[in-house]
């Protein structure tokens, strides 16, 4: 008897390839979504530390200057130990004291905060100390980077009954707002806290010379507004201190 073959062949060749193609897409799927997955886990990862670390940063700027700003010292020459100088453009107020927490140095001394603005480079929160030693301001007029996360400062001093903006007065403020201003993902930031000077315990400090005073004739009774040289170092100046900072965003970009 004869054989009948079937009208259609079954190309199972055909067939096996088809499943091969479909396999090898799958595999690509499930490493493209397992990439993602792991390039947003490190990107997250990532982004949160840096947020960590500009937190912490904040936070050791802030502690430090209400540190040295609840050590003002009374002058005993005119009684003026603050001025505090409106800047020419937003947020870069100047900010001199007498204070007997200084960075570099041990005793009394003045302590300068100003925003840096050099060409080429980011502004920065600067600072400069001239301790008195034996009568006379040692002054090298440096500024060194306090931080260079903060590109702006804007200070108020309490006159009851509000703040007010800038200090040329011989009593000393009850009350200084500092409002730091830094640069969060793309968007300027701000972080304001407030301190008490005096509350220091830098009572036996009265004899410190008043803020823009001069040790030599023939120079000038202010500070100057342009630094003759600027600090090209990238390291802050480390300070210790407790502070309760509050942080908002400004939603714009400076």
């Amino acid at each position: 008897m004869r054989r009948v073959r079937p009208l259609h062949r079954r190309f199972s060749g055909g067939f096996a390839l088809l499943e091969l193609l479909v396999t090898i897409g799958l595999v690509l799927l499930v490493m493209v979504l397992v990439g993602a997955t792991l390039l947003n886990g490190a990107t997250s990862a990532t982004t949160a530390r840096l947020r960590g670390e500009q937190e912490a940063e904040l936070l050791r700027v802030m502690s430090a200057m209400r540190r040295q700003i609840i050590t003002i010292a009374t002058s005993a020459a005119t009684s003026t130990s603050v001025v505090g100088e409106i800047g020419r453009e937003p947020n870069t107020d100047w900010l001199d004291m007498v204070t007997s927490s200084l960075v570099f140095s041990k005793g009394v001394g003045h302590a300068e905060w100003r925003i840096i603005r050099t060409p080429g480079e980011a502004p920065y929160l600067g600072y400069r100390e001239a301790p008195w030693i034996g009568g006379e301001r040692l002054h090298d007029n440096t500024w060194m980077p306090y931080s260079r996360l903060i590109t702006g400062m804007k200070v108020r001093y309490w006159s009851n009954p509000e703040f007010i903006e800038g200090w040329k007065r011989d009593e000393v403020p009850e009350r200084i707002e500092v409002t730091l201003f830094y640069i969060d993902e793309g968007q300027t930031a701000s972080a304001t806290f407030e301190a008490f000077p005096g509350i220091g315990g830098s009572s036996a400090a009265a004899s410190a010379p008043a803020p823009g005073a001069s040790s030599s004739p023939g120079s000038s009774a202010t500070p100057s507004p342009s630094p003759s040289r600027q600090s090209t170092s990238g390291s802050t100046i480390p300070q210790s201190g407790a502070s309760n900072p509050t942080s908002s965003s400004t939603g714009g970009t400076r």
